[in-house]
């Protein structure tokens, strides 16, 4: 068997995805979409998260008239609302001070397959900066005001109410509201000129080690080396081999990896695997492989996503031992997630196929999960 440092795998189960497929579309179509930034404004997992939302229907009586009567409610805490544009506030003026902060060029690949990203300025001074400026903005007064208002409208015989505002409350206290009629919720009088401590704000900020900022900005280095392989690519999605061997030979990437999180090498092996699917991989098929990993192609490498397209996943989900023997013996790591959530973890390979032992539509599993023990 091959080394296993010629192949290892990009990410496994210590991969965190603080990007999506969706953030890169932005990063490309703003500029100034604050990406890099090494404090990033978070929301998910807090007790006082980003705004409560609550539909509800009752029928109602109005005027002898019984009707359908639709209520939505979208409320958020008043310290979410400063928090995030204290956030957005300091960024605007970061890129002032910074101008060349979204300059951040792409280095080779390295071992792990994670591309190199060389930043302009370095990280601990941006981060300082970053803060400095939340804390000047609130030292120069910086308020905001409680905000809560109701619409109607009226189609036949059903009325629909919308109430949304931010307050001075705490998520408990605003889903307590947010239980009463729409008509108490208006009576509370509003306070004006509200301010908040940068501490107060804080639990909404993650400040990011340098090598997880790094690993959240591939997305970027993805969408950078697509457009620059965008031949490749196309010609590994239609199966083309003689065309891809000729761009590889050319100064093509074939370990480039895509917004998908998939590489070059990924999308040509699965497209090829998956035209065998519970069969066997004939030798010309296994010849084309050997093809593109003489010409650099390496099998284990793919990126963040939520759902990789790794030549061994990809051979064991096609229920092929004969592929799956292919990439072990090349050295690739059975210890990989098929499909990466954005926190973490998953189901590993080997659980998901023993899981299929004794199904008929999967027969090879049994032989397969033995292929990846013995591997492990």
């Amino acid at each position: 068997m091959e080394s296993r440092q010629n192949h290892l795998p990009v990410w496994t189960n210590r991969c965190y995805a603080y990007a999506s497929r969706q953030e890169v579309l932005r990063m490309e179509a703003e500029p100034g979409f604050y990406s890099l930034l090494p404090i990033k404004f978070r929301d998910f997992g807090l007790r006082s998260g980003g705004a409560l939302t609550a539909e509800r229907t009752k029928t109602v009586t109005v005027r002898g008239q019984q009707e359908t009567q639709h209520t939505t409610l979208r409320l958020e805490p008043l310290l979410y609302r400063c928090a995030k544009k204290l956030y957005d506030t300091a960024a605007g003026r970061l890129l002032t001070a910074y101008p060349a902060l979204e300059a951040v060029t792409i280095g080779p690949q390295r071992q792990t397959g994670a591309y190199e990203l060389l930043w302009r300025y370095p990280v601990a001074e941006i981060e300082a900066a970053q803060r400095a400026l939340m804390a000047e903005i609130l030292d120069e007064g910086f308020t905001l005001e409680e905000e809560l208002a109701l619409s109607c409208t009226k189609r036949g015989g059903e009325r629909f109410l919308s109430v949304n505002g931010a307050l001075k409350l705490t998520p408990k206290s605003l889903r307590a509201l947010m239980r009463r009629p729409p008509e108490e919720q208006l009576h509370r009088p509003l306070k004006r000129a509200v301010s908040f401590s940068f501490a107060d704000c804080e639990q909404y900020y993650l400040p990011f080690p340098e090598d997880r900022l790094e690993l959240g900005n591939q997305f970027r280095a993805y969408a950078s080396t697509q457009a620059r392989n965008a031949d490749a690519f196309s010609a590994a999605r239609s199966g083309d081999f003689e065309l891809l061997c000729k761009l590889a030979k050319n100064g093509y990437e074939l370990n480039a990896i895509g917004r998908d999180g998939a590489s070059v090498f990924g999308i040509f092996a699965c497209g090829l695997l998956q035209q065998y699917r519970g069969g066997k991989l004939p030798r010309f098929a296994l010849q084309k492989l050997d093809e593109l990993i003489f010409l650099g192609a390496n099998p284990a490498l793919y990126g963040v996503s939520r759902r990789v397209t790794a030549p061994l996943a990809c051979a064991a989900d096609c229920d092929l031992p004969d592929a799956v023997a292919y990439f072990l013996n090349k050295g690739v790591s059975p210890d990989i997630y098929p499909v990466i959530q954005p926190v973490g973890g998953g189901e590993s390979l080997l659980a998901m196929i023993r899981a299929r032992s004794g199904d008929p539509a999967y027969p090879n599993a049994a032989e397969i999960a033995a292929l990846l023990e013995a591997a492990e």
